[in-house]
């Protein structure tokens, strides 16, 4: 009985201590280390504007928001929802090809450009970095 009782709590240390390993997850939490478990790229798919019964989505990883993507005035605007500048690339959907790229930073939405992309489109919105690891893209269409 002794000898089942340390087997058993000597795995559940064990298990303990590799779950966070295993599965990426920091465990301070701290919103600048939020590249630091979430694996990129990473793709979402925007539906049209009219298909939604909502003004927006907000892209998220590890229940983290990263990105709001809304629809106004036929456009398409994107903007950072962590404190940490995000570089993504877009596209039509069934494109082969992503036709758009930048980095967005906080507090600085930007407008994907029309008539190129508008809220009659289905998107395809790759978030390639966050925070530390994001290049500097300028807004540009490729």
């Amino acid at each position: 009985m002794k000898n089942l009782l340390y087997s058993s709590s000597l795995l559940i240390f064990i298990i303990f201590l590799t779950v966070p390993q295993v599965m990426s997850v920091n465990l301070n939490g701290s919103l600048k280390s939020t590249a630091d478990y979430i694996s990129f790229p990473k793709q979402f798919t925007i539906p049209k504007a009219y298909e939604t019964s909502e003004l927006g989505v907000t892209l998220t990883s590890w229940w983290r928001p990263l990105l709001a993507v809304s629809p106004s005035g036929g456009y398409w605007y994107i903007g950072a929802r962590s404190t940490a500048p995000v570089t993504i690339e877009v596209k039509k959907l069934g494109a082969k090809e992503f036709s758009f790229a930048a980095t967005v930073f906080p507090d600085q939405p930007i407008s994907l450009p029309y008539p190129k992309f508008t809220m009659w489109d289905d998107l395809v919105v790759k978030i390639n970095s966050v925070g530390d690891r994001s290049k500097i893209v300028p807004q540009q269409t490729i």
